[in-house]
C-alpha cells in the first residue's frame, strides 16, 4: 500500500477526502454497520442498537409476498394462481416453479439461453412470455423456469418459493413495494385513509 500513498503524494492528489490513504491508514472501521447489504435509519432506536452486531438471516430479513396469477399468452385458458409469490426487487424477471410452469403450457418463447447472474454464478435460462395479474392489475412479463430439483433440501442453492415477481413486472403494473410493512400497493392505495 506504500506505493498508493507515494503515487497520491507525487500526483498531488492528497486531499481532505483521501487523507487517510496519504497518511497511512487506508480504511476506517465501520461505525454503525457490521455487514454488507445492510442499512439503518438515524437516529438509532434501542431495537436497532441491540441488533447491530447480528448478521441478517433468512428468518430475520422481512420478506414481502403477494398472490399472483400466471396465464399463458398462447392459451389464456391455461392459468395458475400462486398464493405466496416472493416479491424480489433485486430480480429483473419473474420465476415459476416447474410444476406450476407445466400447468400453463404452451408458453411463447422470448429467447433461449439468456445468461442471468445468480448466487451460484452465471446460468443460462430460456425466457418465456406470460400474462400476470397482481392486485387487479394485468400485464405481460418475462418468466424463467425453476427446475423441481432446486426444491430438494439437499440442492446446492435450495429454493423455497414457488414463484418470484421481479421489478420489471412490478414496474409494468405500476405497483409499489412497501418493505417496511411487507406489502405491495397500487398507487391508488396511497390515497386510502387506512394508510
Amino acid at each position: 500500500m506504500g506505493s498508493l500513498r507515494s503515487f497520491l503524494r507525487l500526483a498531488g492528489l492528497c486531499t481532505a477526502h483521501n487523507l487517510a490513504a496519504c497518511e497511512g491508514d487506508l480504511t476506517l472501521p465501520s461505525k454503525f454497520l457490521q455487514y454488507p447489504r445492510s442499512a439503518l435509519s438515524l437516529p438509532l432506536k434501542n431495537e436497532q442498537l441491540r441488533t447491530m452486531g447480528t448478521a441478517p438471516t433468512a428468518s430475520t430479513v422481512p420478506l414481502t409476498y403477494v398472490e399472483v396469477e400466471f396465464k399463458s399468452t398462447a392459451d389464456p385458458s391455461k392459468s395458475v394462481v400462486v398464493p405466496r409469490a416472493l416479491v424480489d426487487t433485486g430480480s429483473s424477471d419473474c420465476e415459476l416453479r416447474e410444476g406450476f410452469f407445466q400447468k400453463i403450457q404452451p408458453l411463447r418463447s422470448i429467447q433461449q439461453g439468456v445468461l442471468y447472474e445468480t448466487v451460484t454464478g452465471a446460468e443460462a435460462y430460456d425466457v418465456y412470455e406470460v400474462e400476470i395479474s397482481i392486485l387487479g392489475k394485468r400485464g405481460v412479463a418475462a418468466l424463467t423456469l425453476v427446475p423441481e430439483s432446486r426444491f430438494s433440501p439437499d440442492a446446492e442453492d435450495a429454493c423455497t418459493d414457488d414463484a418470484i415477481v421481479g421489478h420489471m413486472a412490478l414496474a409494468a403494473l405500476g405497483l409499489l413495494v412497501d418493505p417496511a410493512h411487507q406489502r405491495v400497493l397500487r398507487p391508488e392505495d396511497l390515497r386510502s385513509p387506512e394508510l
